[in-house]
């Protein structure tokens, strides 16, 4: 299996053709999108039909900024 980059990337980079992939993995990377429509709609794109798309993020809930070192915008919108 090939690990190759950020969805929102991949098509436009042609390193991964639409249609062609049986997993989509992200660890961590859609907090950091601006466009996070285009990069799901990317990322579904590159599946084959059946294919699977895996989301590990991380939620953070209000009114912890201080305590994590920031604030909740440093962290995602």
């Amino acid at each position: 299996m090939d690990a190759v980059g950020l969805p929102a990337q991949l098509g436009a980079a042609g390193l991964v053709e639409a249609g062609s992939a049986d997993l989509v993995v992200s660890n961590g990377v859609f907090n950091l999108c601006v466009d996070k429509r285009q990069a799901f709609l990317n990322a579904f794109a590159l599946l084959k039909p059946g294919g699977v798309f895996l989301l590990v993020d991380m939620v953070r809930e209000l009114g912890h900024g201080a305590a994590a070192g920031g604030t909740f915008n440093d962290w995602a919108d």
